[in-house]
């Protein structure tokens, strides 16, 4: 399918401006299911943006299992090495335990099921 760079986009374009905004809303959206699942981070604060409340809550309780491994801050701290195990066996258990009671999928699941 052929494509056709259109620089600012967004402001030209009321399709691009249109998925903009919904984007943002979704983005929302799962932060404050996040936020439920894991509230020492603040995601409904901060959406998971880098401020420094964010990159306080990684450095003190670790990055969880939706924290992308390849930024920084978490791709360079020391002492987390094991952390993505963990926290991946802990959402998997947490899964699972959903599944066998008939609960809907968490917005974490659908992040990473995304970023597969």
């Amino acid at each position: 399918m052929p494509a056709q760079l259109l620089v600012k986009g967004d402001a030209t374009s009321t399709c691009i401006a249109a998925a903009s905004v919904i984007a943002k809303v979704t983005r929302d959206r799962l932060m404050l299911e996040l936020d439920q699942q894991y509230p020492q981070y603040g995601f409904a604060q901060h959406k998971g943006y880098g401020v420094p409340a964010h990159r306080a809550a990684i450095h003190e309780h670790g990055p969880c299992a939706v924290h992308r491994r390849s930024f920084e801050p978490v791709k360079s701290m020391v002492g987390f090495a094991g952390y993505g195990q963990k926290a991946a066996a802990a959402a998997a258990v947490e899964k699972a335990a959903a599944a066998a009671m008939g609960e809907p999928v968490a917005a974490s699941d659908r992040i990473l099921e995304a970023a597969a």
